[in-house]
């Protein structure tokens, strides 16, 4: 079953529950233009998501890091969700936001979640005029209870020491760092330290798309250009989480037996000084 739906599919998908979410929103300044951006116009009955707020953990220090299952719990309710219906989650970027979202929300269980393919842009290519302004009034009313056996599916995340264990052979794994050339090498500074995990190989996102920035279809020339075993276990990682997921749902969608993502990436990785990381040529 496709992760992705198409904007036609979405026009003709029977009580779609649509969800727009706002890019970087951990920076202040980034969450008021994602905001405004969306009350200016957005598709028709679509409810705003500030990922920083909703459905990540409001404690530590680390951004967009998977909920708690009471955090879920509000979130989900908050925005008058129905666990029962379908939810299509799109962004105004290259889809990872709206991939980290479908991330979580599928974690926890929703069987009916998926991301559409294009985003915004996507939709006013086909639909220009077809767009609301303002906020959506949420129907508290309509709010199905969640499951009383919600939980999170943990087997789809690793851990730091999981990590390490990849990092020193002791457990086979395709290590992949989806960030860009240069801050895998090192030559740029992002996070606290610069390099990349030991045993990692770089597939940057952007490999993922078209230029059109769309989801590639992932053939074997892909496969045998990045030495990916779909059959195999796959753990990603990025800055903390975000951009993972883009290519996790890319890697699903190519049928991928095994991926599983490490959320606390590089933001954690590189805050640890007795934690090695790799410098290399690009």
């Amino acid at each position: 079953m496709s992760h992705l739906i198409s904007v036609e599919q979405l026009v003709e998908l029977q009580g779609a529950q649509i969800l727009e979410v706002g890019e970087k929103t951990a920076d202040s300044d980034a969450a008021l233009r994602a905001l405004q951006a969306y009350q200016q116009q957005h598709i028709p009955h679509a409810r705003y998501v500030d990922l920083n707020r909703q459905f990540s953990q409001q404690t530590g220090t680390l951004h967009y890091q998977c909920p708690m299952l009471n955090e879920f719990r509000a979130s989900f309710q908050a925005l008058g969700l129905n666990w029962q219906q379908p939810i299509v989650i799109y962004d105004r970027g290259n889809h990872i936001w709206a991939a980290r979202l479908w991330w979580i929300l599928s974690a926890y269980g929703h069987a009916q979640c998926y991301v559409l393919h294009g985003g915004w842009q996507q939709w006013l290519n086909h639909n220009p005029h077809w767009v609301e302004a303002g906020d959506v009034c949420v129907n508290q009313k309509a709010v199905t209870h969640l499951p009383e056996s919600l939980h999170l599916n943990q087997a789809v995340f690793v851990r730091l020491e999981q990590v390490r264990a990849v990092s020193e052979g002791l457990v086979s794994a395709q290590l992949i760092n989806v960030l860009r050339p240069a801050v895998f090498a090192g030559t740029e500074l992002r996070y606290h330290r610069a390099g990349h995990i030991p045993l990692s190989q770089n597939i940057p996102f952007s490999h993922f798309l078209t230029d059109q920035g769309q989801f590639k279809t992932i053939d074997s020339d892909f496969l045998l250009q990045h030495k990916l075993d779909l059959s195999k276990d796959i753990v990603l990682y990025c800055g903390s989480g975000v951009t993972a997921s883009g290519a996790a749902l890319a890697l699903l969608e190519a049928g991928a037996h095994s991926v599983k993502i490490y959320d606390g990436s590089m933001d954690e990785w590189s805050a640890n000084p007795s934690l090695p990381l790799i410098l290399s040529a690009e």
